[in-house]
């Protein structure tokens, strides 16, 4: 019997239903399909497996289909496992034959250079959907009571990427130029109107796509000025939207082959590893995540874990907006490729451990992650043999037991700090002078990874739910990357954020554009005047200690030096060259920063009458620094560890200073909802965790109560470690 699939709300947050059972996706995934994963993941209890399957692996020539590897792949899954549930990825890649064969469809950069299909191609999509229909079918005819969702796949790694070199533009292809003029057609309607919105001599017949040049080109600094170059900001809101309709149309495809009883994914929305690279971000295709969560074809979004830095410490993040995906009742299912020390050294991608006790804690830090935040996930061992140890499967037995307890428990988020991430922006910059030039080489932090060392629970959103949310749960707002805010987003911000106490936080360059570039715009949206340095220049600020409670050297500690011009001193910031950069020129403001470079203001609070802006002028800032201010607007810190390092240089070093930065106890990795408080961290120290109201705390891990009545808990550690605490009402004993 074929199995009815659906998402509903469970314990606060999108859980899957399988026939009106309730069900977490926790599952696991092997890429080379090694029955030994098979069976020990089996034997631990997990009922969801994951199966790929290619197109060239089905569609051997024209019109000759050959089935027989779908039926290889899911047989060798039930045999280890006859009852589990099976999510099956279709990667709809062209295969090189097809290629080949169409050679107009390919995808074609600037260069010359060609790929696989390029992504506008209509024969391509055309033939993709006919490969899918063709598994689905044969996978409901033989498999129906087992496959629960179907996610597919295509681009760069089957992530719906646009295969972005750095130097070109991506697809010139004919097939994409002949995208751009229909979209500019249902947009624009006529050449009178592009004429008019583009304030160029132009007709839709004769647009192409733009020049290298062109896209790099910014009017201040690194903005681009959306009214003077319509053109370029079009482009990329056309290129992103086309893979969102993509997807949207593949999930046409699936629902109607399973009549609506299966679900339909794919992986896509991964914002946040782009987020600060916008010359990369806008060519990725991943930036119209708003569309592709509004339409009710698409169930679940997935992606791995950000390989930014997955160490020790760290926190593995994910790669979208979670928080929204689950305000319009959608899944995040995150894909959990963990190193471990079983893992070849040549497969180290930010954060391979050197120890079996070390990959313990990742993997539970990244287990307590998903669980604590509501999503699901998938343990993967990309390469064989990363989780074959008995004392890692142990651990994923006991995941799996945890995982059904939490089913019965209130996942929902806890949170007074709302992180916003800005889509449009992205267009309005050229990213010549952006933060970060490859999420996969740069590893300074990111304002959005930092958040998770904050000491309190924070959620995440797109600005365009502004309006969705229940803004009266939070006490701070927390805007990273908008810099293009219209006129009704200002409004909104101005008559429904701005008020009851609530402090807003600003960093980089907020609003300096509304219709177009303008810095009044930026005074206008953050309560402040400021003025302007255009010359690229590094991004340092220096703390002004002592001038507010928020600098506070009592509550703040010492935060990690750096070196600035010879001096070793307590900055935060960049040394890579940005611009515009923006300086505050308010008498009322209090100064709580200055720039390395001229002494300007860069960091500053000016308190209205009824809401607090605090703008900070780099890309981000130090845990501690928004730990204080999360302090100031009243919101529950949670971690009170003692916030202490060394106070000079040759202390530092003997004390095995790192330069991660995160070694205060206070700025471990927290994750909290209703039920869970969860703690994740790297160096020895005394932690001090305070709840919010007195509850009976249960050890999860340690299987232990740990105080049938408190609202603190100590711990002391030696060295790293991850813990799970259930501070649930009903007793941990009694969820069986």
């Amino acid at each position: 019997m074929s199995l009815v699939c659906s998402i509903e709300q469970c314990g606060g947050v999108p859980t899957v239903f399988v026939n009106g059972e309730p069900i977490l996706l926790i599952g696991y995934k092997d890429g080379a399909q090694s029955t030994r994963t098979y069976q020990d993941f089996s034997q631990s209890g997990y009922k969801t497996a994951y199966c790929n399957i290619k197109i060239d692996e089905i569609l051997v020539g024209p019109d000759s289909f050959d089935l027989s590897a779908l039926h290889r792949s899911l047989d060798k899954i039930l045999e280890t496992n006859s009852n589990c549930y099976i999510i099956l990825e279709l990667h709809v890649n062209a295969p090189d034959w097809w290629v080949s064969a169409h050679p107009g469809e390919q995808q074609v950069d600037s260069s010359g250079q060609r790929y696989g299909q390029s992504m506008a191609s209509p024969i391509w999509f055309k033939e993709a959907c006919q490969f899918v229909r063709l598994v689905i079918r044969e996978s409901e005819k033989y498999y129906g009571d087992h496959v629960v969702l179907y996610l597919v796949g295509a681009g760069h790694t089957w992530e719906w990427f646009y295969r972005t070199p750095l130097r070109y533009v991506t697809d010139c292809s004919l097939p994409m130029i002949e995208a751009f003029r229909k979209w500019l057609r249902e947009k624009y309607d006529s050449d009178e109107n592009l004429i008019k919105g583009w304030g160029i001599k132009t007709s839709i017949d004769g647009t192409t796509i733009p020049e290298w040049a062109e896209i790099i080109t910014g009017d201040l600094g690194s903005i681009r000025d959306p009214q003077k170059r319509r053109y370029i900001c079009d482009f990329f809101e056309f290129y992103n939207e086309l893979l969102a309709d993509l997807i949207i149309g593949f999930g046409k495809v699936v629902n109607e082959e399973c009549r609506g009883k299966k679900l339909f994914g794919a992986f896509y929305g991964h914002i946040l590893d782009w987020l600060d690279n916008p010359l990369t971000g806008q060519h990725s295709g991943h930036f119209c995540l708003k569309k592709v969560l509004e339409s009710d074809l698409v169930n679940v979004l997935a992606g791995p874990n950000s390989y930014m830095d997955r160490s020790l410490g760290h926190e593995a993040s994910f790669t979208s907006i979670v928080d929204s995906i689950k305000l319009h009742g959608k899944l995040w299912l995150a894909e959990t490729d963990t190193r471990t020390s079983l893992a070849d050294p040549i497969q180290d991608l930010c954060g391979r451990p050197e120890t079996l006790g070390e990959s313990l804690m990742l993997i539970q830090r990244d287990f307590c992650h998903a669980l604590v935040r509501g999503v699901d996930m998938a343990w993967f061992s990309l390469f064989k043999g990363w989780f074959d140890d008995p004392a890692i499967m142990s651990f994923m037995a006991q995941a799996r037991v945890i995982a059904d307890y939490a089913l019965k428990t209130d996942r929902s988020s806890v949170a007074q700090v709302a992180v916003f991430v800005d889509e449009r922006s992205i267009f309005a910059s050229t990213g010549r002078e952006a933060y970060r030039v490859d999420p996969f080489i740069s590893r300074e932090p990111r304002a959005s990874d930092l958040m998770a060392h904050l000491g309190c629970p924070y959620d995440i959103y797109l600005t365009s739910d502004l309006d969705k949310i229940d803004i009266n749960r939070y006490k701070v707002f927390c805007w990273i990357n908008s810099y293009w805010v219209d006129e009704e987003m200002r409004n909104f911000i101005n008559a429904r954020i701005k008020g009851k106490n609530r402090t807003l936080v600003w960093f980089g360059t907020p609003g300096i554009v509304k219709t177009s570039v303008d810095l009044n715009n930026v005074s206008d949206l953050i309560g402040m005047d400021v003025s302007c340095i255009e010359a690229p220049s590094e991004m340092f600020i220096k703390i002004l200690w002592d001038a507010h409670p928020i600098t506070s050297k009592t509550n703040l500690g010492n935060l990690q030096p750096t070196w600035v011009d010879g001096d070793f001193e307590e900055y935060f910031g960049t040394n890579q060259l940005l611009s515009p950069r923006i300086c505050i020129e308010d008498g009322q403001a209090i100064a709580l920063g200055r720039y390395s470079r001229d002494g300007k203001i860069g960091f500053a609070l000016r308190s209205r009458k009824s809401w607090n802006s605090v703008f900070i002028g780099a890309p981000f800032a130090p845990p501690a620094i928004l730990r204080q201010i999360a302090r100031f607007a009243g919101v529950h810190i949670y971690n009170q560890s003692e916030v202490y390092l060394p106070g000079n240089q040759e202390e530092f070093q003997r004390a095995g200073w790192n330069p991660d930065g995160i070694t205060n106890p206070g700025d471990d990795i927290l994750y909290v909802n209703d039920c869970f408080l969860a703690l994740h961290w790297k160096h020895k120290g005394h932690r001090r965790i305070v709840l919010p109201e007195p509850r009976r705390v249960f050890d999860v891990l340690g299987g232990s109560v740990y105080s049938e009545l408190t609202d603190t808990i100590e711990i002391e550690s030696l060295g790293s470690s991850t813990c799970l605490f259930y501070i649930g009402r009903a007793p941990w004993e009694e969820l069986h």
